[in-house]
């Protein structure tokens, strides 16, 4: 019996190790053609300084961007005044964004906002901040005007945030754009040649499996890591400690058929994940699903 568990998908900055530059990680729900165009309509746009390009969500989904912050991104956060909007050229219906931001409290849960309407030109909205506590990280929410499911992809150009002195640099967020664009980059390049296409897109995931049923075997999941010399190793985490094997891996069917040798030899279908998370690939989608890479 198989079970589903809640998706992660993400992409985990390797940026620089200059002060300040710890890696943020950048995630969206879904992607607008996500695995056709990779980049093309990717969170990193967001963050690009480009106010041209956009973030779309898949078409009928709600837009939802998370953005973990490194602790230099989150004391700049912390002086956040205002958030700028730009529309991009990829939507120009109206629709409502959020902007929310929990912080760590050390009492009740706090939260900073930011909520206005925007159509085909750039807004500005005043973002209110808590009393207390340390900015832990940033979502945006992209939904229709009037609360209700749209057909056409919901879309957005550029965030920027904005302090007292101007707009505010985050380093650990820049990074994260910028590995999230070059990942998508690498993508593309093999977009019509499988397997490549599959072989890169697994080696620039972690793959995470939780077990199915508990009450039959002590462990609780497993990760896997696929490296591009065709080996991959497996952690997998049992109630009385960790267990670690390595085997190789094959793409076949067209880039659609994975292999693990050396893990019971188990064949995964390498597809499109369901509505939830469109625009990304599962394996085997009930059950073995991309997380950040690291």
């Amino acid at each position: 019996m198989r079970t589903a568990i809640v998706v992660t998908v993400a992409v985990l900055a390797l940026g620089p190790k200059a002060a300040g530059a710890t890696p943020a990680e950048l995630r969206a729900r879904s992607i607008h053609r996500g695995i056709e165009e990779p980049g093309t309509y990717g969170p990193a746009n967001l963050f690009d300084g480009k106010p041209e390009t956009s973030y779309c969500a898949a078409a009928g989904q709600e837009g939802r961007v998370k953005v973990s912050l490194s602790p230099a991104d989150a004391a700049l956060v912390g002086t956040l005044r205002t958030v700028r909007l730009s529309p991009g050229s990829a939507d120009t219906a109206a629709r409502k964004v959020t902007v929310h931001v929990p912080y760590r409290t050390t009492g009740k849960p706090a939260v900073g906002s930011a909520e206005t309407t925007i159509s085909a030109k750039e807004v500005e909205v005043a973002f209110t901040q808590p009393q207390q506590g340390t900015p832990h990280y940033l979502e945006l929410v992209l939904a229709g005007a009037d609360g209700k499911k749209r057909a056409a992809p919901l879309c957005l150009g550029e965030v920027v945030l904005l302090g007292p002195k101007g707009p505010l640099a985050l380093p650990g967020v820049k990074a994260a754009a910028e590995q999230s664009a070059a990942r998508d980059r690498a993508l593309a390049a093999v977009a019509r040649k499988q397997p490549a296409f599959a072989t890169a897109y697994l080696v620039q995931h972690r793959w995470n499996r939780s077990n199915p049923d508990k009450k039959r075997s002590t462990w609780e999941g497993a990760s896997y890591r696929f490296l591009e010399d065709g080996t991959f190793s497996r952690v997998t985490h049992h109630v009385t400690g960790a267990e670690t094997r390595q085997g190789k891996f094959t793409v076949a069917g067209n880039g659609r058929v994975v292999t693990l040798d050396g893990d019971d030899r188990k064949k995964l279908t390498l597809a499109p994940c369901g509505p939830f998370n469109a625009g990304y690939l599962c394996l085997d989608k009930q059950w073995f699903k991309p997380a950040p890479a690291q």
